[in-house]
């Protein structure tokens, strides 16, 4: 089912059982990256693979190699994907539109998708909010469209049945019945199991403030450190209010998307220290850039123009530094760096600046600056808050 690219032998060598349940698992809960290990001749390797961009990372030499998901047989779907070429519309292979629409189903603002071209691995990243599919590495774009199928299968589990399952977690402990067909939250809920009698008479309801009984029972967010409740009701209200995270201590409980604009992040490394980090462990250049655009209805102005900008942050290149960048990927990934609005340095409205997670922008000197020997840890409280660790 999950396979990574072998470019010594030009082919998709399959993960084992063990690792294949393991990504499975963290994509059906919707983590952005999992770490795994494997057992070679050479010792044991350690990797971080990344869901978004479908890499595979070593984590010690940091290459990277794709990866890729063929879902299981029988799974359902509702229709089938296809893209744009010439005026006319093209299906994609069986296993890439099954893997888009589980993906979209999850809610993931986008995936790559590697496929074999001349016997190579090309990359292409499906955009789901504009609708396209762009070549990572020439950025022509194409446009796609889920051509919606007129009957939906029923054998097996659809991924629209396993997400249910999984949210029915979030909500409560479950029973079996929980991974029935339906990702209705009225279902979900009517599933989970009661845990009224783990509750103290002195527990409240975070929502309603109301205690719970036989007639509003407790659910419990098992995310939460030692567990918090809530009634199911008010929990439904929240997830209907997108208000996805435990109302007592913010844990999230979905993955979260910000309204950073469409545009790029790229990095490179420089041989130049970062002043308080050791000699000779370089930086990393983290390059984001946004084009010009109109604002969506998640923007301050609906319909408006904004500005785009191309802004610059550095990193330094040690281990500590390196798992702070992809975790800053991450958050990019999630739109959640950026934001179109009025820039507090010049004060322009209707531009794309900087969120709530602070990047350094220079390399010596100043608020935004270096030596900083706090600023690693600051980031990833920062990031903590958005789930993202």
């Amino acid at each position: 089912m999950w396979s990574w690219w072998q470019r010594e032998t030009q082919r998709w060598a399959q993960y084992d059982q063990h690792t294949t349940n393991q990504l499975e698992g963290a994509f059906y809960a919707q983590q952005l990256q999992i770490n795994v290990s494997a057992s070679t001749p050479r010792g044991t390797l350690h990797y971080s693979i990344d869901l978004l961009r479908m890499v595979q990372i070593n984590q010690t030499t940091r290459f990277e190699r794709p990866v890729k998901r063929d879902p299981l047989a029988g799974s359902a779907t509702t229709g089938v994907w296809e893209y744009e070429d010439l005026g006319s519309w093209h299906q994609y292979g069986f296993n890439e539109s099954e893997h888009l629409t589980s993906v979209q189903q999850l809610a993931f603002p986008k995936t790559v998708l590697w496929m074999i071209r001349h016997g190579r691995a090309q990359s292409y990243e499906i955009d789901f909010a504009q609708m396209t599919q762009t070549n990572t590495y020439t950025r022509f774009s194409r446009r796609i469209r889920l051509h919606q199928a007129p009957t939906a299968s029923t054998s097996g589990r659809s991924g629209a049945a396993l997400a249910a399952s999984i949210f029915a977690v979030v909500g409560a402990e479950t029973s079996a019945a929980a991974s029935s067909q339906s990702s209705s939250v009225d279902e979900i809920l009517k599933n989970a199991v009661d845990c009224t009698k783990d509750a103290t008479d002195a527990d409240q309801c975070p929502v309603c403030i109301e205690g719970f009984s036989a007639n509003k029972p407790a659910l419990r967010l098992p995310k939460c450190k030692g567990g918090h409740y809530i009634h199911g009701e008010c929990w439904k209200d929240c997830w209907s209010n997108n208000r996805k995270s435990c109302p007592t201590c913010n844990v999230s409980y979905a993955l979260r998307i910000g309204t950073q604009p469409q545009g790029s992040m790229t990095t490179n490394e420089i041989r130049q220290d970062i002043p308080g980090f050791p000699a000779g462990s370089g930086t990393i250049q983290m390059t984001f850039s946004f084009p010009n655009g109109i604002q969506g209805p998640q923007h301050e102005n609906p319909g408006h123009p904004y500005t785009g900008t191309t802004r610059v942050g550095y990193l330094p290149g040690t281990t500590e530094g390196r798992e702070v960048l992809a975790l800053l990927r991450r958050a990019f990934d999630q739109h959640l760096i950026f934001k179109v609005g009025t820039s507090i340095t010049t004060q322009q409205p209707n531009t794309t600046c900087w969120g709530s997670i602070h990047i350094k922008t220079s390399l010596r000197g100043g608020p935004y600056g270096y030596p900083d020997p706090n600023y690693l840890n600051r980031v990833k409280e920062e990031l903590r808050a958005f789930d993202i660790k």
